[in-house]
């Protein structure tokens, strides 16, 4: 089956994870509000740059999906019109995934909020962070804020490197979980 993309640009190097967050927080929103599963994020620059030791997920977004009406939807909505219409952002066309371009996953991980838990049940009275336990990691995680309807929640994204295609139903932050590894392409 066919998928189509578009990219959201962020302009700004120095605001990019301001902006990331912001682009994020609104996809999720209009995904969680839709009821739609069916779109994934790909992050085609995850980890070519660092801020304070850990990779970032670049200042392309790109969103995937089989839909074009769905990506549209998205696309259309009035939800980040201000950082459009401020130019800091840029969004492109729709367009069909290039045919042969090999699939990753882009995946919620929360170990290191799990590790973070377990040390502060053997270390009580200590400090200990899910940011400070992914920070010390060999191979850390890019953290992402996502604005919930709640409060502010830190995410780790991890990236995976994919053998085949696998299609299915992302969460509400277009992101593939443990239990369900979905793919999305990678160029």
């Amino acid at each position: 089956m066919q998928r189509y993309y578009f990219d959201f640009y962020i302009k700004s190097k120095r605001e990019s994870v301001k902006y990331a967050n912001s682009i994020l927080s609104g996809i999720h929103h209009h995904l969680r509000s839709k009821a739609l599963d069916n779109i994934g994020l790909s992050f085609p620059e995850y980890g070519k740059t660092t801020l304070d030791g850990l990779p970032l997920v670049g200042n392309i977004i790109r969103l995937v999906s089989t839909s074009e009406v769905a990506l549209f939807s998205v696309r259309g909505g009035e939800w980040f019109a201000s950082d459009i219409l401020n130019g800091d952002c840029a969004v492109s066309k729709i367009m069909p995934v290039p045919e042969g371009v090999p699939e990753v996953c882009f995946i919620r991980s929360r170990k290191p909020e799990g590790i973070a838990r377990r040390m502060r049940e053997l270390f009580p009275g200590q400090r200990i962070t899910p940011y400070s336990v992914n920070k010390a990691d060999p191979t850390p995680l890019a953290m992402i804020k996502v604005f919930t309807i709640e409060k502010p929640l830190h995410m780790f994204v991890a990236f995976e490197h994919a053998q085949a295609r696998a299609d299915g139903k992302f969460n509400s932050y277009g992101l593939a979980t443990q239990d369900n590894q979905l793919t999305v392409p990678w160029f």
